[in-house]
């Protein structure tokens, strides 16, 4: 099942190793945007904002991250390993 709402062509310039792996969570678990809110106690806002890089989680967040999804803390200030691959 495809999610048309991680669709996007455009990158923000916080585009990181978290966003890319956040993305792989979400498909992996086959989540919608609405779900994995829910289950992160996140705005789908925020989720968007994370997954496409217009902006980072605070460390809070990156915590919760971490310990819900397994999302290293660190993931959010390294840059993608595939860009493109996210954007597909």
């Amino acid at each position: 099942m495809a999610f048309p709402t991680l669709r996007r062509t455009r990158l923000g310039p916080l585009f990181s190793e978290g966003s890319r792996l956040l993305r792989r969570v979400i498909e992996g678990r086959r989540w919608s945007m609405n779900e994995t809110a829910r289950q992160v106690d996140a705005t789908t806002g925020m989720l968007a904002q994370w997954l496409f890089g217009d902006r980072r989680p605070g460390l809070e967040w990156a915590i919760k991250l971490r310990d819900l999804l397994g999302i290293p803390v660190d993931a959010w200030v390294q840059p993608a390993q595939a860009p493109a691959e996210a954007a597909a």
